[in-house]
């Protein structure tokens, strides 16, 4: 039995989701263009559909009628990644763009659908089912192109080729994991390129800290989702189990508490939302699943290295988050604690405040610290020209069409996020401004710029309270 969460209604849409939830959840599956609200939720802001602002088949065309002419041959234009990016460009084509088109459009993904990421945490405790938040990618491609399910392994930007593994299925991966042979078929082939398109997102970052791997509970994909739904039910389970067989002596209950303590590390949206999404599972719903476990041995911690949660918005928010989980929400926020280390039952801590280190024990870790290039990103960048100002710790560095800085021919784009010395002049110009009382430019200086969270709290603000900007300068201020 996994996490029911709240009662739901036709299609997995929940019955008591608060005022506008299901019209979100409907257009998951139907719209993936952008609005206002969904600014709000911290949705990717590479999906803007805001005026002037978005990623479409311009960037592409531009690109293609660059490379010159095709000599009757058709051009492959091959995109990698089935997110917000991909998503976002296949909904700009239509039928007219490609009659009559010597264009071959080609979609590789080892994720055969498309996953609305705001609505990833609800899907822990069963208050969102995991299927009401996908769109199939085949769907999305339909009458536009092609799509095929692999994994893309390296990129040969000189020769234009990809080298992709197709996805296992059950029975060769389970040999696989054993190191058996999986018989004589190949699994890997090549796939030629005139144009990539490099829309692979992110890879949550561990920033090194030993133990994270191996210990911890990520959420960046619908797996990692389940997975910790399955978690955390069988912890509570273990949990009523031994209340029932043992009784409830104090050496039980200490062992009940360890077992019951989820800490969230990272103060950001979604540690936040994770937060939140289990408090209300345990407030709400776990009392009635499970009456034999006692709600005070049951303990949610939202850790930050920071002062305050959520600091990439405005200290009120933060504050206010705060006030409202310690009053009303059952959570505790541990603030100035750095993880330097996770064991199998405890975190090594160093207080940023005192410098003092401690141990502090835990049931369950969900990290939730931020994010990093995706490693297809990191090793193209190693076969491109070095770019001036450039860092392992950035993604690729693109021009106003979205056309990476180094790649031969400008055969090579890329819909992630970028730092360029143009640009940040013109972030100082435009966000250098105390906007509705919020100081954006000081906010950005002290956010790492890399990260996609601080892009898409950025650009929520800015779009919420100055909307009126230059179009093609801003377009390409795009991951």
């Amino acid at each position: 039995m996994l996490l029911t969460g709240r009662p739901r209604g036709r299609c997995g849409v929940p019955l008591q989701l608060s005022k506008g939830s299901p019209r979100l959840v409907q257009e998951t599956r139907y719209h993936i263009g952008i609005r206002k609200d969904r600014i709000e939720r911290g949705c990717a802001p590479v999906a803007l559909r805001t005026r002037g602002v978005q990623a479409s088949s311009r960037d592409v065309a531009q690109t293609v009628s660059d490379l010159g002419p095709s000599e009757g041959l058709q051009k492959n234009i091959v995109v990698v990644g089935s997110g917000w990016a991909t998503a976002t460009l296949l909904k700009t084509l239509n039928k007219r763009d490609r009659a009559g088109s010597d264009v071959e459009i080609t979609v590789v993904s080892p994720r055969n659908y498309f996953l609305y990421t705001p609505l990833l945490p609800s899907t822990i405790t069963g208050l969102v089912e995991e299927r009401s938040i996908v769109e199939p990618m085949r769907s999305l491609v339909k009458d536009k192109g092609s799509f095929i399910e692999a994994a893309v392994l390296d990129v040969d930007p000189e020769k234009k080729e990809l080298l992709c593994e197709k996805t296992f299925c059950s029975v060769c991966e389970a040999k696989r994991a054993r190191g058996d042979h999986v018989g004589d078929h190949n699994h890997t082939f090549t796939l030629p390129y005139d144009v990539l398109v490099m829309a692979v997102g992110s890879v949550t970052a561990d920033f090194g800290v030993p133990g994270v791997r191996k210990h911890c509970w990520f959420l960046k994909s619908i797996e990692d989702a389940h997975s910790l739904r399955v978690h955390l039910n069988r912890r509570f389970e273990q949990a009523a189990q031994m209340i029932q067989k043992d009784g409830e002596s104090d050496e039980q209950r200490d062992a009940i508490k360890r077992l019951l303590n989820i800490t969230i590390v990272g103060g950001g949206p979604t540690g936040v939302e994770v937060a939140a999404e289990l408090s209300d599972f345990v407030l709400q719903d776990m009392v009635k699943l499970f009456p034999e476990v006692p709600l005070e041995d049951v303990s949610i911690n939202l850790m930050d290295p920071g002062d305050h949660v959520l600091r990439a918005y405005s200290p009120a928010i933060g504050d206010y988050a705060q006030k409202l989980f310690l009053e009303k929400q059952h959570v505790n926020v541990m603030l100035n604690k750095r993880i330097v280390g996770v064991e199998e039952d405890c975190l090594l801590v160093t207080n940023m405040a005192t410098g003092e280190e401690e141990k502090l024990p835990y049931g369950t870790c969900v990290w939730a610290t931020g994010v990093a290039p995706h490693p297809l990103v990191t090793g193209l960048k190693k076969k491109l020209e070095p770019q001036p100002g450039d860092s392992e710790r950035h993604g690729f560095l693109v021009d106003q069409y979205f056309r990476v800085q180094g790649a031969p021919g400008g055969s090579i784009l890329a819909f992630i996020l970028f730092k360029s010395a143009k640009h940040l002049d013109f972030k100082h110009s435009v966000f250098g401004k105390v906007v509705g009382g919020f100081d954006v430019l000081s906010r950005m200086e002290k956010i790492p710029w890399e990260t996609v969270q601080s892009w898409q709290i950025l650009m929520g603000n800015l779009f919420l309270q100055q909307p009126k900007l230059p179009d093609r300068k801003l377009h390409t201020l795009h991951r």
